[in-house]
Parts: C-alpha cells; sequence; structure tokens
C-alpha cells in the first residue's frame, strides 16, 4: 500500500479529491457554470440578497416545523411544550425574515461588518505579533483589507443591506467556480501522467 493511500486514500481514495479522470469534463463544467452564475450575480446583487434572506426564511421556518412536529415525541407535558416553543419561535422568526426581508439584510449586514471589522484588527494584531514568520506581511494585509472592507459596508450602511450579501454570495460562487476549474485542470494534468 502507498504512503499517500495510507493518509489519505483511506478516507477519500486516491484521486485527487475523489473525482476521477473521466470526471474532469463534468468538474470543468460545473466549475464554469458557477462562475457564470457568480458572474451574473454581480450584476443582480440585489435580487441575490433577497433570494439569499428568502431561502434564510425558508430555512428557518422548515426547521420550527420540523422541532414542533418532533415535540410530540417527547415524553411529559413540559418536554412537548418546550420542544413547541422552540419551533414556534424558529417558526416566527422565519416569518418575520419573510416579512421584513430589507430590515433582517440590513441588520445582518451591519452584524458582518462589525465582524469584519474585529477579525482583521484581530487578524492584523496576530500578524505583528508573529512577525518573526516571512509570511507576516500577508496575513497584516489580509487584516486591514478585511477592515477597510468591514469599514466601507458601515460607511454606506444602511443602503450597503441592499447589496452586500449578493455580492459575498456572487464572489464566493466565482472563486468556487474557479476552484473547481483548477481542480478539473489539476485531475486532467494527472491522466496526462
Amino acid at each position: 500500500m502507498r504512503s499517500g493511500t495510507m493518509q489519505h486514500g483511506f478516507f477519500f481514495g486516491d484521486d485527487l479529491f475523489g473525482a476521477t479522470d473521466k470526471q474532469w469534463g463534468w468538474i470543468m463544467a460545473l466549475g464554469i457554470l458557477f462562475v457564470v452564475l457568480g458572474t451574473v450575480g454581480l450584476g443582480a446583487v440585489f435580487m441575490l440578497t433577497l433570494a439569499s434572506i428568502f431561502y434564510f426564511s425558508i430555512l428557518l421556518m422548515i426547521g420550527g416545523a420540523v422541532q414542533a412536529g418532533h415535540a410530540f415525541s417527547y415524553h411529559g407535558w413540559r418536554n412537548v411544550l418546550t420542544h413547541l416553543l422552540m419551533g414556534a419561535i424558529y417558526l416566527f422568526a422565519g416569518y418575520m425574515v419573510f416579512q421584513n426581508p430589507l430590515a433582517i439584510s440590513a441588520t445582518l449586514t451591519l452584524l458582518l461588518a462589525y465582524a469584519m471589522l474585529a477579525l482583521g484588527v484581530l487578524r492584523s494584531v496576530t500578524a505583528v505579533v508573529h512577525r518573526e514568520y516571512r509570511q507576516w506581511g500577508m496575513m497584516f494585509f489580509s487584516g486591514l483589507l478585511t477592515v477597510a472592507l468591514g469599514a466601507m459596508i458601515i460607511a454606506q450602511w444602511p443602503i450597503s443591506g441592499l447589496w452586500a450579501i449578493g455580492l459575498f454570495v456572487a464572489v464566493d460562487l466565482i472563486f468556487h467556480g474557479f476552484s473547481y476549474i483548477g481542480l478539473a485542470m489539476a485531475v486532467r494534468g494527472e491522466q496526462a501522467h
């Protein structure tokens, strides 16, 4: 048994990320599709933001319905009531998100922006503390970039609530697509060897 098989082959197989050379065309097509969808999403960030918020609302309502339905499998009225209450809270939260998608989007965007500020500062401070490592500058720059992005979102808030979430989803789709394209090229390259 090869050492590579022992390290990663046991769980994932010997193929690159579980992909075989027969699949490279499909992986490439999927990557291109994600890049196209992300690029289209960049032109419709408001619609993508609303779609993301509605999706979040649906997930909350499904979770609440399942929780409420599952409550009756418990024994004792206190347990049933507790789980019914949890389900009701999820259903109510999902309903509120569905009824006020713009307000929820603005709130989530503001929370995200403050989280980015905190993470960026923490990343930059960590980089300075560990500047004996050669790559500390990249981490420091990454932290500053995150702080700048968080500050930009806060400076444009609440308007940024209309585009920030959609922009992040679109950019994620594009990067995900390029990672699949890279995977397809790597699988194809492995096939050549």
